[in-house]
């Protein structure tokens, strides 16, 4: 069935059920703050200042009563109570073209002032945007719209509830809103401050050790809730709040009509507020309340200041809106596939934008994680993205060696993936560093001045690749591969080298790719003794690859402490890894018939929900490999659509020159596509999830991971703008070079370049007799390289050759 569509040119989306087959969550952020809500208003916040915590139990209850009659009703169906339904009691009907086109004439954008604004069509709604979420529903007495927010600052988020008297007569509502705190493991105090008019719960951080009490003084979890009208009254009891026995839809003090204003202590906490309003037939009332986590009170109160005056709220939420606008401006697409378009030109942006502000909601910090996100960034603010990049690059030692995983937490210990030796680090500070430079248009980048995480003098970004260079070289084992470690971007292949000797064929073909990706960026700053010294190397690293990792139709995935191979024909499960292949395309390292043989490897791999990341996936414990064959068959690395790998595929196809394959692997990916249905996935098509669960003959085959903290967002829009659609910046300029499917005839690319705006129209030749060619404001361009002066706007025009046969030769361009 159909649970919504998209609206604004795919800037906004309207869910028009509350019953999706998941939650549909859509995400809100800032770097202090990130909050989940589903299209029934559910889902976790979290304060990431200093270090990353959820401070609710993810649910959130608006009820308006009749105090008149007594009669309550749900906007968002809270606690299961006054669902609507259809005549089989699953759902209501999806909306109609009629529907669809006065959603569209209404809702103009969320970013519009924070929340997104105008009317919406009778009966219920949810429209998921990027700067807001909005429910709007009625009831035949009343009609309810909430809407939610986070600003650019603050750990906090906002809710503009608004109620309209829809009947006849002059009404008495109450509105009741009310959030679950955190209970936390120390017990909690929930009290209202009625001087600063604030509801406060807290809760001391849970520790075990004496010593850590000093190290969370300063990390004290102060929940807070307020409003900017006086409620008529307050509950912090959720035991008060819901009743004694906690049933039934309707909490007793709702039904009450009235809250009774006492403190918790030592119990689970509620943050509730009522407000009462006299509205007369078709009136409307609204109240703006906020809720955060805070380490400080007087935080809170100084929040207060800001959102309860609603002319310097009003002043920040038109900050939000030029937040946007600037981060939609980099670049925008129009192809024959409008799914392609609301993902590249909206919520990709969005996802890459969050994965980098809030270090993926996470207390661990992963080096690769990071660098990957800030190529993504760097598409949409080259400078912003390269302060990420000198950021992360902070974290290596002088020797060169580059920790995988850190702890973000101050007062924590490095524990987990933080304790563990991971080796591909370096590997992926080369090749995002090489990116990144390139996004910025200017060597500039590389003479910037970077500390160490050991202290000591500053260098240059480019003597620390340098340095990433001349550690890698001499961290390899005895097939002269590059050392695995505790694992690769594989992290649970954690048996293979936890003696120190294991060896990874991935890490040393990324390394390869990173060798080549500096190798022209030091030809360009003159440095010809590093130009040759690099490409000695990287003929060796080469050489070795396809001596040691050719397993006669695919390249295995390494070697063991004991210098057995795995990711071979002989092994009975792991038999091939996906990215042993992909980055032996990616790297230049197969050519000729392995590379045909490679591909022929990597298309044994695909399923109808995209390419498995290894086959056959591991059923038992294998102690020589680790924690990757006791993962659950089909899931993360361990069999599943593993989307970052899928997208190393697509960007290899387009590589290779297989654009059909390439396109479709990238539309596997995006959910809700047409290869890639919701009624299989399962998740709203706002976001790439992690994985897609990778056993064809499940019932569960294709169905998200729901999670949607991955490096894919920046994969997906790096592939297609400069693989696909072939708009590629260079420190030399921006360069043509189109791979797109063979079906296209036609289609644009606008994008920003060193201030420079490119308008680029990409048109099919008909027949063989013309050539394809570029010209740039009417003029022929000689090559692919396209001109560059500051402030400046181009129009292009990129003729692509005609299909004949099979293939198609971009001759020229």
């Amino acid at each position: 069935m159909e649970y919504g569509y998209f609206l604004n040119d795919g800037r906004d989306y309207a869910v028009t059920t509350p019953h999706t087959p998941v939650p549909w969550h859509n995400y809100l952020f800032n770097p202090e703050h990130h909050v989940k809500v589903s299209q029934l208003l559910q889902g976790e916040a979290a304060c990431l200042v200093p270090f990353e915590r959820n401070y609710t139990r993810g649910v959130r209850m608006f009820y308006v009563r009749d105090d008149a009659t007594g009669e309550v009703w749900s906007p968002n169906f809270a606690d299961g109570g006054c669902w609507p339904e259809s005549g089989d009691g699953q759902s209501q009907p999806s909306a109609g073209a009629a529907d669809r086109e006065a959603a569209g004439r209404a809702v103009q954008s969320t970013a519009a002032s924070g929340f997104n604004e105008g009317e919406l069509p009778e009966g219920f709604a949810c429209i998921h945007g990027l700067s807001a979420t909005r429910l709007v529903n009625g009831n035949g007495w009343c009609r309810a719209e909430v809407a939610v927010t986070v600003p650019l600052e603050g750990s906090l988020e906002l809710w503009q509830v608004k109620l309209v008297n829809t009947s006849a007569v002059k009404r008495e509502l109450s509105l009741f809103s009310a959030f679950l705190p955190e209970t936390g493991g120390m017990g909690v105090k929930c009290a209202v401050d009625a001087e600063a008019g604030i509801l406060y719960s807290h809760t001391f951080p849970y520790h075990v050790r004496y010593e850590d009490k000093e190290k969370y003084d300063a990390c004290r979890n102060y929940v807070f809730m307020f409003a900017d009208r006086t409620p008529d009254s307050w509950e912090c009891s959720e035991r008060r709040f819901r009743g004694a026995e906690g049933l039934g839809p309707v909490p007793a003090a709702v039904r009450k009509g009235a809250l009774s204003g006492l403190p918790c202590e030592g119990e689970n906490p509620v943050g509730a507020m009522q407000h009462r309003f006299l509205l007369e037939p078709g009136e409307a009332a609204e109240v703006l309340i906020s809720a955060g986590c805070v380490s400080d009170p007087g935080e809170a109160v100084r929040l207060k200041a800001l959102w309860t005056d609603r002319e310097r709220a009003r002043a920040e939420l038109l900050r939000l809106e030029d937040y946007w606008q600037d981060r939609l401006a980099s670049y925008r697409i129009s192809t024959p596939d409008t799914h392609l378009d609301h993902f590249i030109n909206y919520w990709l942006k969005k996802q890459v934008a969050a994965m980098t502000e809030t270090h993926r909601m996470s207390n661990l910090s992963c080096v690769r994680n990071e660098l990957q996100d800030a190529i993504g960034f760097s598409m949409l603010n080259p400078e912003e993205g390269a302060r990420y990049l000198l950021k992360t690059a902070r974290g290596q030692e002088r020797s060169g060696y580059i920790r995988q995983y850190r702890m973000l937490d101050p007062v924590q210990s490095p524990a987990g993936l933080a304790l563990l030796n991971h080796k591909d680090a370096d590997a992926w500070l080369l090749l995002c560093a090489c990116a990144i430079v390139h996004q910025t248009g200017s060597l500039e980048l590389l003479d910037r001045q970077v500390g160490f995480v050991d202290g000591g003098a500053e260098a240059s970004l480019y003597e620390h690749l340098l340095l990433a260079v001349d550690y890698m070289e001499q961290d390899r084992g005895s097939h002269g591969l590059c050392l695995m470690g505790d694992g690769d971007w594989t992290d649970p292949i954690n048996g293979a080298g936890r003696l120190g000797r294991g060896e990874s064929a991935w890490t040393t073909m990324a390394f390869l790719y990173g060798v080549k990706e500096l190798i022209p960026l030091a030809a360009a700053r003159g440095d010809a003794p590093v130009v040759a010294r690099l490409e000695r190397l990287a003929e060796e690293l080469d050489t070795v690859i396809n001596r040691e990792c050719w397993d006669g139709e695919w390249y295995l995935a390494g070697y063991d402490d004991e210098g057995i191979p795995f990711g071979t024909a002989g092994d009975k499960e792991g038999r091939i890894f996906l990215n042993a292949q992909t980055w032996a395309v990616m790297s230049g390292a197969a050519r000729g018939g392995r590379l045909a043989a490679c591909l022929r490897a990597v298309d044994r791999l695909d399923t109808s929900s995209g390419p498995v990341v290894i086959w056959p996936s591991y059923a038992d414990w294998d102690g020589r490999i680790g924690k990757i064959s006791i993962k659950r068959q089909g899931t993360t690395e361990n069999g599943s659509v593993y989307c970052h790998a899928a997208l190393f595929k697509a960007c290899a196809d387009l590589m290779a020159g297989r654009p059909e394959e390439g396109f479709g692997t990238i539309m596997k990916t995006l959910p809700g596509s047409t290869l890639n249905p919701i009624e299989r996935n399962l998740q709203p098509p706002l976001w790439v999830p992690n994985f897609y669960f990778g056993l064809t003959d499940s019932p569960n085959f294709g169905k998200s991971s729901l999670n949607h903290s991955t490096g894919t967002a920046a994969w997906v829009a790096w592939t297609v703008l400069e693989r696909l659609l072939g708009v590629r910046a260079t420190v030399n300029g921006l360069k043509v070079s189109p791979n797109p499917p063979r079906e296209w005839q036609e289609y644009r690319v606008e994008r920003m370049f060193k201030g420079s705006r490119y308008t680029i129209e990409f048109r099919r030749l008909e027949g063989d007799g013309a050539a394809p060619g570029i010209l740039v404001d009417g003029s022929p361009l000689a090559g692919a390289l396209l001109p560059w002066e500051p402030g400046k706007e181009y129009r292009v025009q990129v003729w692509l050759a005609a299909v004949v046969g099979k293939h198609t030769e971009e001759a020229g361009i």
